[in-house]
């Protein structure tokens, strides 16, 4: 079509490395792929997408995907019953006036 232009997807590995950022400049059109790309980096690996030539971070369902790759299963989501309530954190100042 005239005038439009799509934007396609791909994703790339990334890890740091001395402080720095790197990245592996593939273009993986698969999140498989590029969590296996990443893999290699151990746990400093990450998988981020690119959309027209920027980086984004991965959308939740993309990084659920990276996530049952890696890990091997699911992520569980905790039910709302099952969750324990924050505790409010309580200033407590190490003067005591007297």
């Amino acid at each position: 079509m005239k005038g439009v232009s799509q934007t396609r997807t791909h994703y790339e590995a990334g890890w740091t490395d001395s402080w720095s950022h790197r990245r592996c400049l593939h273009k993986h059109r698969s999140l498989e792929a590029a969590a296996k790309c990443a893999a290699q980096y151990g746990a400093v690996g990450y998988v981020f997408a690119v959309e027209g030539g920027v980086g984004r971070e991965l959308r939740a369902t993309e990084e659920n995907v990276v996530r049952a790759i890696r890990f091997g299963k699911e992520p569980r989501k905790a039910s709302a019953e099952k969750q324990k309530p924050e505790s409010p954190i309580v200033f407590a100042p190490d003067r005591v006036s007297v």
